[in-house]
């Protein structure tokens, strides 16, 4: 058996974040989501990422 050496940049993973909300927190966290998507789409910006937060908080 063979041991190929890979590059280190194949070995790196992404560090994920996860966070522990209470109820309060999430539906706070969710209605300033809300606003700055509001706010965003007024000036005329992309939404797309903003949404697919709200849509992972709303869960």
């Amino acid at each position: 058996m063979a041991v190929k050496e890979v590059p280190a940049i194949f070995w790196k993973k992404k560090t994920r974040y996860y966070l522990e909300l209470t109820h309060e927190e999430k539906r706070y966290l969710l209605e300033i989501m809300i606003w700055f998507r509001n706010k965003v789409l007024s000036e005329g910006g992309p939404t797309e990422d903003i949404n697919e937060v709200i849509l992972k908080l709303a869960k």
